[in-house]
């Protein structure tokens, strides 16, 4: 199995192509449960653990991939001078169930919000984005709804991949975990 770290991501990814990929992945057959909420007590406090799985549907073409992101939330870790959220996603061969690559999902999950809002500006307004236009649960009314102040900087990078005048000297794909 592969691990992808922060660096690897900002590294291979940029904007049009995402997009292009992220377009082309809510016009296909996948299936994409509601996230699992647990919570887990600790001394001191409570910890979240999320789990997202979704899959892509088996069709003649092949089995796809099957994926789960995995989030805990530790409030206190802040003073452990560690983050509070931590994330990662593990990808799956989709015929077999096999874990391909362990990747850092706080660098997938900034990219991928950026790169739906960006796509969404350009597509359907302010109002919403690429996930939004096929979420059968309602979608969101404002990029507040879509995503955390985090995103923010980014996500004027990525609507300038979708509308060139929108661009920001800021760079696209800055963590601060490098």
């Amino acid at each position: 199995m592969r691990v992808v770290s922060a660096a690897e991501i900002d590294r291979v990814l940029d904007y049009p192509n995402l997009i292009a990929a992220l377009r082309a992945a809510f016009q296909g057959r996948v299936t994409a449960p509601p996230r699992h909420h647990h919570a887990i007590a600790r001394p001191g406090g409570e910890a979240t653990l999320l789990l997202m799985p979704a899959w892509q549907e088996a069709d003649a073409g092949g089995a796809g991939f099957i994926g789960v992101k995995l989030v805990s939330v530790f409030p206190d870790n802040a003073t452990r001078a560690k983050p509070s959220v931590i994330g990662t996603y593990l990808l799956m061969a989709g015929d077999s169930g096999e874990a391909l690559a362990a990747l850092d999902g706080v660098a997938l999950t900034l990219w991928r919000t950026a790169a739906d809002l960006g796509a969404g500006r350009r597509v359907a307004g302010a109002a919403g984005g690429i996930a939004s236009r096929h979420d059968r649960r309602g979608g969101a009314r404002t990029e507040t709804d879509r995503g955390h102040a985090t995103v923010r900087p980014i996500t004027t990078s990525a609507s300038g991949t979708a509308r060139p005048a929108a661009r920001s000297g800021w760079p696209p794909h800055s963590t601060g975990r490098d």
